[in-house]
């Protein structure tokens, strides 16, 4: 017999309860859900008409579900959609140890996240292994060709009801990752197993059907629209917060923002004799200020916060001269911190050529010994390291805009050893590479941040490179590697950017 799935607005949603609760056939589901999470465990601070409050943080995110959750306990289930990790100094340090383990609190399925690899395969099935939560990963295929977590679906019935879960990640998870993270997995495409999952699921009796998905939510309207019989997805990747939900067809898709900042609850009642849906209602619940807070995990945070302070302090290298990152200058002109930076970035990632935002650069490092805390505090902002190829036309243009820039704005553009550029008023003067003008048609690799790989700080020439290879290494994390490695620094100003008198 076929399925009917009927969506109703709440005016109508009441009728249906008193029908349903008289003759006692309604069952009633409950999603809790958030996604891209990126390891943000401590509150981050909001402004919002001159008032201060903090949202998020892990402590209240978990004592937030758990209140929500205590309602129902038995027809509750909680989904994270992805990207717990990357992002903050904690997962600098801990690589997603804290996250993961504080999962097995609160977290019934995850999926793979982009940023899940950004520290290696391996890391993440040490760190998630013999876990209570499980990870659904229809589409990521091991050297088998079967779901690498051992997991595609899973199928938990409530109440007389069956719910059945799968989970996807976003294809383009093997171009967007580095190939010594992505180890030995495959990624087959989205539709085809969603099609597949959603067969096996019918087959074995589930009469609700979710999709737990990180592929944004552009990619999720697209599976709601390819895919047949899919009740909900719940997504993650693209941060956005849909409060009342999105329907396509007869799919409902939330999502609930990212950082921990919101908690998606999604409420589902199904009438059995029927085997109808009746209505999916979702909604959003601030993480907040007044927000209840988990004392336990509040607690695992501060201690590894007090061990993270303390890594902080240890000498990673020693410069013998004060390295330049002052606002004032650096948004204006050549400095040797900037120099040192864009230059270890190409080291690292194997680019050509590096560009990077002034903006990004928050503070000098004095001469002398340099301390972990000191490259955090220069690259405070968990922009990663993205390799784009881009021809030399859209690298010209790039450096024009730069040139054009006011002095003070952010973004101006810092550049690698053998990139020059002459500025004369806020025109481009002059632009060579390794001594040659640049070739207008040939590619070139170009490392920068993934913020700027995505066309921030309008530079949508980034952008021609569809598919931005992401290293997995945050700017400072990479700086930090290679100071291990060299030792001592002197950088020096080469004339990489010279301003010419009008």
């Amino acid at each position: 017999m076929s399925i009917m799935r009927v969506r109703l607005l709440a005016p109508v949603f009441g009728i249906w309860m008193l029908i349903l609760c008289s003759c006692g056939s309604e069952s009633v589901i409950t999603i809790l859900h958030f996604a891209d999470f990126h390891d943000f465990l401590q509150p981050a601070v909001s402004v919002v008409d001159n008032h201060t409050n903090e949202v998020g943080g892990i402590a209240r995110l978990i004592g937030t579900v758990l209140r929500e959750k205590s309602a129902a306990p038995d027809s509750t289930f909680v989904l994270s959609a992805g990207d717990a990790v990357q992002g903050t100094t904690f997962s600098t340090f801990f690589k997603g140890e804290i996250i993961y383990s504080l999962f097995d609190k609160f977290v019934d399925y995850t999926v793979l996240g982009v940023h899940d690899l950004d520290y290696s395969l391996e890391n993440l099935i040490e760190l998630t292994k013999d876990r209570k939560y499980q990870f659904l990963a229809a589409n990521v295929l091991d050297k088998e060709a079967k779901p690498f977590s051992g997991r595609d679906y899973a199928i938990r019935e409530v109440n007389g009801v069956k719910i059945g879960f799968f989970g996807l990640t976003k294809l383009i998870t093997a171009i967007l990752q580095s190939e010594k993270n992505i180890g030995y997995l495959n990624f087959a495409p989205v539709e085809d197993v969603a099609k597949t999952m959603v067969q096996t699921l019918r087959s074995q009796g589930a009469d609700i059907i979710i999709a737990l998905t990180h592929q944004g939510f552009e990619e999720d309207k697209k599976l709601a629209r390819t895919v047949e019989g899919i009740d909900l997805i719940v997504g993650g990747l693209s941060h956005t917060n849909l409060i009342k939900g999105f329907q396509t067809f007869d799919t409902i898709i939330v999502q609930a923002g990212f950082r921990g900042e919101n908690v998606g609850k999604v409420v589902i009642r199904y009438d059995k004799k029927k085997k109808t849906v009746i209505s999916i209602t979702p909604t959003i619940i601030p993480v907040i200020g007044s927000s209840p807070a988990d004392a336990e995990s509040a607690r695992v945070v501060e201690e590894y916060a007090e061990d993270m302070a303390t890594k902080m302090g240890v000498v990673i290298a020693k410069t013998d001269v004060h390295l330049e990152g002052t606002r004032e200058v650096v948004r204006r002109t050549e400095t040797n911190l900037a120099n040192m930076i864009t230059d270890f970035m190409c080291l690292s990632s194997g680019a050509e050529l590096c560009l990077i935002n002034s903006g990004v650069i928050r503070a000098s490092i004095s001469e002398g010994d340099i301390r972990v805390a000191d490259v955090i505090n220069t690259l405070p902002y968990p922009n990663s390291v993205s390799v784009v190829r881009i021809p030399g036309r859209a690298i010209y243009r790039i450096l024009e805009k730069s040139a054009a820039c006011l002095p003070g704005e952010g973004r101006f553009l810092q550049v690698s050893k053998g990139v020059s550029y002459k500025i004369r008023g806020r025109v481009l003067e002059e632009f060579l590479f390794n001594g040659r003008e640049i070739d207008f048609n040939r590619y070139y690799a170009v490392a920068t941040s993934d913020f700027l790989a995505d066309g921030g700080d309008n530079y949508p020439e980034f952008k021609q490179d569809l598919n931005p290879k992401n290293t997995g290494q945050t700017m400072a994390e990479c700086i930090i590697a290679v100071l291990r490695q060299v030792g001592s620094v002197s950088p020096k100003i080469e004339g990489r950017i010279v301003r010419l008198e009008e």
